[in-house]
């Protein structure tokens, strides 16, 4: 089995995860580590109800400076979190989607510059593992 990489942000030390084997593809074992990866700084926490429904459907946590580190959002408002976005400095660094709304990841979405589509990996047939990458621009 294979083990989960590491992004560090900055001098903060905050570990989130960047790629999640397919073993490790359920959105609540990540969201559990990418919190747990924000226990040693000092964060604020904003949640929303965007439809109004009294359910959050939308978390963001900021860093001590206003600059976003993590977001996740309940598209389909099932009371599930279906999507969920990685930031280093305030700038979006990926963005992983449960496309089917099943609990687990199937779409990661990678960015450069925090709006250019680097490249993608989607799990086409929901079974864990990665079938499709598309890659964009020049590598380097």
């Amino acid at each position: 089995m294979k083990k989960n990489l590491f992004l560090l942000f900055g001098m903060a030390m905050v570990l989130i995860p960047l790629f999640s084997v397919p073993s490790e593809v359920d959105i609540g074992k990540i969201r559990q580590e990418a919190y747990a990866s924000f226990s040693s700084i000092k964060t604020s926490k904003l949640e929303f109800d965007r439809n109004k429904d009294g359910k959050i459907d939308h978390i963001m946590i900021l860093d001590e400076k206003g600059k976003k580190l993590y977001e996740e959002l309940d598209y389909n408002f099932d009371d599930r979190m279906d999507d969920l976005c990685f930031y280093t400095n305030g700038v979006l660094q990926s963005e992983w989607i449960d496309t089917n709304f099943d609990g687990k990841i199937d779409l990661w979405v990678y960015l450069k510059n925090g709006i250019y589509v680097d490249r993608y990996e989607k799990d086409t047939d929901y079974d864990g593992v990665v079938d499709k990458v598309k890659q964009f621009g020049q590598k380097k």
